[in-house]
This record gives C-alpha cells, structure tokens and sequence, in this order.
C-alpha cells in the first residue's frame, strides 16, 4: 500500500502478488480473499477497470466462503466503484446498496457514512437530485464531532447539491463549511471547494472573496502536484513563498483587469445615456412643433364644428316649431271637422225615422248614403285625432290594470247596431281573469278599429270570435273574421304609412288604412306587437301581444 500510495506501482504490485502466495500455501481463505481484493483495487487504482473488475469477483468468491462480512463490504464498496468509473451507474448502486446493508449491521460508523455518500454520488450522475440530498443528510446523522474529513467531505457534497439546484447562498454555506472543517487543508475536497467558491463568489460579484479563493485554490493545487511528484517530500518555505507572490501578482492582474473593465463599461453607457438623452431631446422638440400644428388646426376644427352646431341648433328649433304648428293644425282640422259631420248623422238619423218619408225608398236610401258617409268621415277623423295626440309631446299616456274581457265586450257593444243590422255574430271568448298592463284610452281605439274593420268586411249573416290565450308575462288576442279577407299584395304593407292600400268592404265602401296604422302604434307604444293573417275569401285574423297584469311583477 505504501508503495502504492508513493506511485511505485512495479513494487506495489509485486507485494501483492506475494502476500497472495503467502495466502495460499496454508489455504487461509479469508486471507486470499484479501489479497485478490488488494490486487483488484490496485488495478482500479491505475485504471484498468477489467483487471480490477476480474480481481475483485475472485475475491468476493473467497470472502463468501470464508463468511467474511468486513471483507464481503470492502469488496462490494471496490467493484461499485468500479462500476461507478465505467459509468456503469445502475449495477454501481446496486452493489453500492448491498455494501450497506452489511455495514449497517456491522454498525461501525465511519464505513456507513462513506458508503452512503457513494451511494448520494451515483444519484447525484444519475441525476437523482433529491435521492442525492436524502442519503447525504443521512450521512451527516452519523457524523460525531471528531470527523473532520467526513465532515468536510459531506458539507462539499452538499455545496454541489446546492449549487445544482440553483440555490447559490446554500451552496457558498456548505462549501465555506467544508474548508473551515477540514483539519488537513491538503484533502482534495479543500481544492475543490475553493474553486467552487471561486466561480460562485464571480458571479455574486464579490472580487475580492473570489480571487481570495483562487488563491487558496492554486496554493492547494500546486500543493498536492508537487506533492505527489516529490514523494510526499513538502514544499521549502522559499518555494511556498514564491508561489504566494505569483499567486497575489495574477490577483491582481485580474484585479486591475477587472477595474478596467469597469471603467470602460461605465464610459460606454456614460455614452449612450447622452445619446439617448440628446435622441429624447431631438423627440420632445419634434413632438412641442407637432403638438402646438395640431392644437391649431384642431381649434380651427372646433370654431368649424361650433359655426356648424349653431346651424344645426337653428335649423332644428325652426323643424320642431314646424311640427308643433302641423301638430296644432292636424288637431284644430280633426276636432272642428269633427261636429259638422256629427251633425250630418244626427239629421240622417232623424230623416230616417220620420213616418212620413219612411214610405219613400228614394229618398231613404239617398240619406243612407250620407249617413253612412258622415260616419265613415267622422270615425276617419277620429282615428286622424287620436293619431295627432299620439304625436304630440305632450301626449298623455298612463299604463294601468285593465280586465281584458270587459274592454272587448265594452268596444262589441259601441257596434251593437251595426251588426245587428247586418245580423254578424260577435262572440267573446275572453277569460274573466286576464288583465292587460295598457294605456286604457290606446286600448279601446286598439280594439275599436279592429272590431269595425271585422264588422265591416264580414258578409251577412257571418261570425267574429275573439279568443285569448296567455304565453308567460304576455296575453295574445285574436280578432277572426270569415269576411271578405284580404290581397296578398296588400297584406304585406297593410302597416306601412307611406304606402295606400284601399280595400272595399262588403257594401262597396273604401278605407284609408288610417286605422290599421294608428293600432300598430298604440300597440308598440304598450310594448306589444301586432300582425294580421288573412286568406282573400276565406276570412282574416288580427293576432295582438300585451303584456300581461301580474301583481308579483308590477
């Protein structure tokens, strides 16, 4: 061994073969088992795993025959290591785990706590980081006071774990630790540890505890490199001196370096801060010119803007002053018209009943005709009446609970002695219960223009039927008649204003459609809707949607 250890392998080899020889003549099993453990080792040592490998099976032969179990742990501890260096990492743990076993119940501490961190160092390759962490703070639980190296070596360990996983202050602690606790700064871990600390203090940019690392380190490495070459003979005092003096000058270089670098960074952004700064000038200047063009033309846009709101303000106080006046007019027609034309009915009506001209059919059917004209003309104006207030801004609307069976039966019998006349069935279907949420005055003109058009376009002897049906918060009506029904071509734009659709009623009469329109509007005003079916010869049906009167939602 120690020729070994002093790098005379030829010797150190040749004393291993003996001590096998040795071995051998008394057949101490046990004994051979060492020795083949020995001369593998050595072979692993110089680095022929093959050799080491054929060796250290030789000798793991012997040891289970001789039930060694401190023998049985060396030699699995030699072939993971083995395994480990041909980077056969899986079968290097399992042998690995197997050396733990035994010298867990062997009990002795030392030998645990390198096996376990072997065992960390194959998962830290098999980068089983958090494997890794487990067995090394195992390790440490068995640690007493006293071992300085092992103490070290796993603090070491643990700056690597750190320093894998990012957490570089952990890493700095650990690997500080591993130099303080190292009784004998020429164990290898020391180096190590000190270029760690190097590289990690650089990037902390902490100079000054960065080269002081270096140092150590390059102090350390010529150390141990003069060390192993001079036969563990130490350095002079006049050579470790040499080296310091070498080692302070490349400190600082570097710090002088570094300095340099410093100062050229800061001239270099020094620069580009007043570039930067004469660019946001330049901008600012450009954007002040921009700004005060733009402010100019925008108050130039808004005097424009001012001159043409002024015309507009003026032009609609002078339409609003225009539809007040038509409004006031259409009324002032509709209201005055209105008497004359009652009072041509009220003179046909009394015409009609006078005994004495009863017997003349002339004359009879003459006044008919203006009676039957004077109504028409009154009721044209009264739909042109109740259209001008819905108008006007100032037209009166109030929503209330309405029963919906009796507003029908109110506006069926205003008709009573129309269509007794021309003998027309007009049933109510209404259930008593259902409420309308309407304009009281809008809902009779709704259902009294409609009713009249039924009556007026249903033949002799016909029907009307008026049924209801409530759909969730809303009630839907529906006015049918088996009249004359209604062109398809008319029934598309019977709504619209603008356009003239007459239809002729079952006497001959012609209508304006002035009703239909003014029913739509009431309608929509109450938040309804309103369309009609119809089938030219067959009959017609107005279907109207109002909301329904709910105490829980009014």
């Amino acid at each position: 061994m120690l020729y070994r250890n002093s790098s005379n392998y030829i010797k150190s080899l040749t004393y291993f073969y003996k001590v096998l020889e040795i071995a051998e003549e008394p057949s101490c099993i046990e004994e051979i088992g060492h020795a083949y453990n020995n001369i593998g080792f050595f072979f692993y040592y110089i680095e022929q795993k093959t050799n080491s490998l054929n060796y250290l099976y030789k000798a793991r032969d012997y040891f289970q025959k001789s039930n060694s179990k401190i023998g049985i742990s060396y030699n699995l501890q030699y072939i993971a290591l083995c395994y480990e260096s041909m980077g056969k990492l899986d079968s290097a743990i399992m042998f690995n785990y197997e050396c733990l076993d035994y010298r867990l119940k062997m009990n002795n501490n030392k030998d645990i706590i390198n096996t376990l961190i072997n065992t960390s160092n194959i998962h830290f390759k098999l980068n089983n980081i958090d494997s890794c962490y487990i067995y090394l703070k195992r390790a440490e639980s068995y640690l007493t006071k006293s071992d300085y190296i092992q103490i070290s070596h796993i603090n070491y360990r643990l700056g690597i774990y750190y320093d894998k996983i990012n957490d570089k202050t952990q890493a700095i602690k650990y690997f500080e630790l591993a130099n303080n606790n190292s009784a004998d700064k020429n164990y290898p871990c020391y180096d190590k540890a000190c270029e760690y600390l190097y590289k990690l203090y650089q990037e902390k940019n902490d100079i000054k505890k960065s080269y002081k690392s270096l140092e150590l380190s390059l102090i350390t490495n010529n150390f141990i490199k003069n060390n192993f070459n001079k036969n563990n003979i130490g350095f002079t005092a006049l050579e470790f001196e040499k080296n310091r003096i070498e080692n302070q000058k490349k400190i600082e270089i570097k710090e002088y370096e570094y300095k340099i670098r410093q100062q050229r960074i800061l001239t270099i952004t020094l620069i580009i801060f007043l570039l930067i700064g004469a660019i946001l000038v330049y901008i600012l200047y450009k954007n002040y010119i921009l700004v005060t063009k733009t402010n100019y033309l925008l108050s130039l846009k808004n005097e424009e803007i001012k001159v043409k709101e002024l015309s507009i303000e003026t032009k609609n106080n002078q339409l609003n002053e225009l539809n007040k006046t038509k409004d006031k007019f259409f009324s002032i027609i509709a209201h005055d018209l209105r008497t004359p034309f009652i009072g041509f009915m009220k003179l046909s009506k009394i015409i009609l009943n006078d005994d004495d001209i009863k017997n003349n059919s002339k004359i009879i059917n003459y006044v008919q005709l203006i009676y039957d004209s004077a109504k028409n003309s009154q009721k044209l104006l009264d739909n042109l009446y109740e259209w001008t207030k819905s108008q006007s801004e100032n037209f009166d609307f109030k929503l209330e609970s309405v029963n919906l069976h009796n507003l029908v039966n109110n506006n069926i019998e205003i008709f009573n002695f129309q269509s007794i006349t021309k003998k027309i069935t007009i049933t109510n279907h209404v259930n008593y219960d259902y409420n309308v949420f309407v304009d009281k005055n809008m809902a009779n003109t709704i259902f009294r223009n409609i009713i009249s058009n039924a009556i007026k376009f249903t033949d002799t002897n016909g029907n009307i039927d008026i049924y209801a049906n409530r759909k969730g918060n809303f009630i839907e009506i529906v006015i049918e008649d088996d009249g004359v029904g209604i062109r398809e071509n008319n029934l598309k734009d019977i709504f619209a204003i603008k356009v003239k659709t007459f239809s002729k009623d079952t006497e001959g009469n012609t209508g304006t459609g002035l009703g239909l329109i003014l029913c739509k509007e009431f309608v929509e005003k109450n938040e309804g809707k309103i369309w009609i079916e119809s089938t030219e010869g067959i009959g017609t049906r107005v279907h109207i949607i109002l909301k329904h009167f709910n105490n829980h939602l009014f």
